[in-house]
């Protein structure tokens, strides 16, 4: 079906009522099997393994599910009859302001211009980034209440791959081949997105925001990640908690599940932690379905650790908080951002813990980006909570809309190539202050080696005691 521009506007209310795509069926994290061995399943199995609906992304509505976005949803470009997020929040609402953001800015083609953002939006990673593609729904809605980017109804599909690389390659595949997606925006995929990254290379459809939880995604030019580099993550982590407190002695645990947990650990050994201006006395690998940490906090305590990370997912970290408070011990905590949630500063233990943010502070921030974030979030999520992944999901869908809008001016067009060639038109970009300066270069990302700093205040929430620059 064909739109013409005045039409695609009023249709824009209409697909309010857009299907729910079952991306359900959980697999367990932390697979084992090769890139090539996950692109053979990928290709040889069927489609998606009978998971997915058929029916195309403009079908007629039956009922929004009741589970979290990122577990099965595809909806409509104006977040209409969602289902509420993995922190409770409810609808999406439509908004009635006219005129487009993107002045100057149209395609040849019309119709919605649809996206994807595949991720682990439940499991053990869903408490950590599910909330990056509830960002990227309330962005759509917001830049289609102005008249669309580019004069066209954006349209975004959300789908979880549970953690499973394999479940992975086999949607991004389908979103690409069957659905025509022209971008992956805000893919929260640390568990996952090795079942992919070869193919994402082959499609030169371009993956425009992400977890920004491995190295490989600074390397390829159609990946664009909103973030510093995450080869720099412990370090930043390490100055983050000494900026604020001024305790050197630190140390660590990290999951064995998830690649970025194993690179983190090889990062701190590697070096970053006196690169952080830190000493390192203490690390041990854990696992994220482990309960108790009473002797991993016995032998961080001996070790004299005064500054505590734990490279894991928010539940555990709030395990490990706890079983050290029953042994009377305290350490100052720093986390790098998706490892803690807002309500876990009210938590024994981590009430005033030091987070290094890799984009701009979701709560106590100010500034002309991050007041259209808050802005944006109060007219159609109001109630929303607001955590990291929350605001690397704005960061990436922002990103993507700055992209887009040079694609359309240059070539007339949104489409892979031209995405691929606007992302190489970024340098120095800060998206108003949302992120550190990103340029992309045919080599990959190279981004300032820049972040933010937040602190737990004790009450369930955030400051920004350093204010809302990057620390450089």
């Amino acid at each position: 079906m064909k739109f013409t521009t005045r039409t695609s506007r009023s249709a824009c209310r209409r697909w309010a009522t857009l299907a729910v795509i079952a991306l359900l069926g959980l697999a367990a994290c932390g697979s084992k099997h090769t890139e090539q061995e996950i692109l053979a399943r990928a290709v040889t199995g069927s489609r998606l393994g009978g998971q997915v609906d058929p029916s195309t992304p403009t079908a007629a509505s039956t009922a929004a599910s009741n589970g979290p976005v990122g577990a099965s949803t595809a909806t409509a470009p104006t977040g209409a009859a969602l289902s509420a997020g993995p922190t409770g929040a409810g609808a999406i609402r439509t908004g009635s302001t006219q005129g487009s953001t993107s002045a100057g800015c149209s395609t040849t083609k019309t119709g919605p211009i649809l996206i994807g953002s595949v991720g682990n939006y439940s499991g053990p990673g869903g408490s950590a980034i599910g909330n990056m593609p509830r960002a990227v729904q309330i962005w759509a809605a917001e830049i289609n209440s102005k008249g669309g980017l580019c004069g066209r109804p954006v349209q975004v599909l959300v789908a979880d791959d549970g953690g499973d690389p394999v479940r992975y390659g086999a949607i991004v595949r389908d979103m690409v081949e069957n659905r025509h997606v022209v971008a992956f925006v805000g893919n929260g995929a640390i568990l996952s997105a090795q079942g992919g990254l070869a193919y994402h290379n082959q499609s030169r459809v371009p993956v425009i925001g992400n977890d920004c939880g491995r190295d490989d995604y600074y390397t390829s030019p159609v990946i664009a990640p909103e973030c510093p580099v995450f080869s720099e993550g412990v370090r930043n982590v390490v100055r983050t908690g000494i900026q604020l407190t001024g305790k050197k002695r630190f140390g660590y645990l990290y999951c064995t599940e998830a690649q970025g947990c194993l690179s983190l650990d090889q990062q701190a050994r590697g070096g970053a932690v006196a690169a952080g201006g830190g000493q390192l006395v203490f690390s041990k690998s854990i696992s994220i379905t482990q309960v108790d940490f009473t002797a991993e906090c016995q032998s961080a305590r001996d070790a004299g650790v005064e500054l505590f990370s734990v490279f894991a997912d928010p539940p555990t970290v709030s395990r490990v908080a706890r079983s050290c408070v029953r042994q009377g011990y305290r350490p100052q905590y720093v986390e790098a951002s998706v490892s803690v949630t807002v309500n876990q500063s009210s938590e024994p233990g981590l009430e005033n813990v030091a987070v290094f943010n890799p984009v701009f502070p979701f709560i106590g921030g100010s500034g002309p980006g991050i007041d259209a974030y808050q802005h944006a979030i109060d007219t159609f999520a109001p109630g929303q909570v607001q955590d990291a992944a929350l605001a690397e999901g704005w960061a990436s869908a922002r990103l993507f809309e700055v992209i887009a809008t040079r694609a359309a001016r240059s070539s007339g067009s949104i489409t892979p190539a031209s995405l691929d060639a606007g992302i190489l038109t970024v340098s120095g970009e800060t998206l108003d202050g949302l992120t550190t300066a990103l340029t992309f270069t045919p080599q990959g990302a190279r981004p300032a080696s820049c972040y933010f700093v937040m602190r737990g205040n004790g009450q369930g929430s955030y400051t920004a005691p350093l204010g809302s620059r990057p620390q450089c």
